[in-house]
Formats: structure tokens, sequence, C-alpha cells
């Protein structure tokens, strides 16, 4: 039977799983309490930036592209501004959506769990970064790869070996 978890069997008649694995979801597994601590901090990280949009697009709305000593709108500086806005924007986007996932995770019962590897992300690093998508091990080799590389294009995950 391919997939399915081995176990032993215990004095007493109850069994644990074997494996290494296994040991280590077991082990690092959050509770209820935890899970609950990090979907509040993903909630309260989503407001906040959810206010820092409306922030951005309302000031931009209202001042639009820079204006001169007479009014009249001054492109040059206009354009730094919107680049610099759309860039901050693109981030809180970013960072939106990777916080929209975390909270799935939370639902579907993945939260916790390096989407790469399987293996547990520490609780430190979660509570750091709540949004977390991966180990930190496994986010260094990212790192160390694309330094390699030091060119355009993407690391490719599946690639990677524990």
């Amino acid at each position: 039977m391919a997939g399915k978890a081995r176990t032993v069997r215990r004095a007493g008649g109850s069994t644990r799983p074997t494996g290494r694995r296994s040991a280590t979801r077991r082990k690092q597994r959050l509770t209820r309490s935890e899970l609950t601590e990090f979907e509040r901090l993903l909630v309260a990280k989503k407001r906040t930036l959810l206010g820092d949009v409306a922030l951005i697009r309302d000031e931009f709305e209202r001042d639009g592209p820079g204006r001169d000593a007479e009014g009249d709108p001054d492109f040059s500086v206009g354009s730094a501004a919107i680049e610099t806005d759309a860039e901050l924007l693109d981030r809180e986007v970013t960072l939106l959506r990777e916080i929209d996932e975390a909270l799935g995770r939370i639902g579907d019962g993945t939260y916790g769990y390096c989407v790469a590897t399987g293996r547990p992300i520490r609780k430190a690093r979660l509570r750091a970064m709540p949004w977390a998508r991966y180990s930190t091990e496994y986010a260094r080799a990212m790192e160390h790869a694309a330094a390699r590389r030091a060119g355009p294009g993407e690391i490719r995950p599946d690639r990677w070996r524990p």
C-alpha cells in the first residue's frame, strides 16, 4: 500500500506512526490556540495593509501629479511620486495576497508547513512573519540559488533537496 503510513503496535494495543516525518509533524503540530493567535496576527496585518492601500489611493487621487509654483502639473515630480506609490502599492498587494493564502492554509489545515517541502515552519518564524510559506532552510536555499545564478529567471523549487 503505497502512501499509507506504517504503524507500530505498542503494549496495550495502541499504535504509533513510524518514520521521521510522521513524528516531526506530530511534534510540531500547532494547537488550536496557536492557530487562533496566528489568524489574529494575519487579520490585524491585513487590516493595516488595507488602510495603507486606502491612504496611498487617497493621496494619489487628492494630489495627482506634483504641482509647480503656478499650480500647473509638474510631471517630472509627479512621475517620480507615481512610481514610488506604484512600488509601494505593488508590495502591499503582494503581501495581502500572501496573507490571504496563509488564512486559506489555516482553513485547510496546512498552515505552519513549508509549501515546498512539507516540513514544519518554526513557530518563531511564524510569529515574526505569520504569512511565511517556506521554512527558513528552504527560503535560504532559494536565496543562495538566486545569488549563484545572479541572472534573470525564477528559482525552481522542485529542484531543491533538503
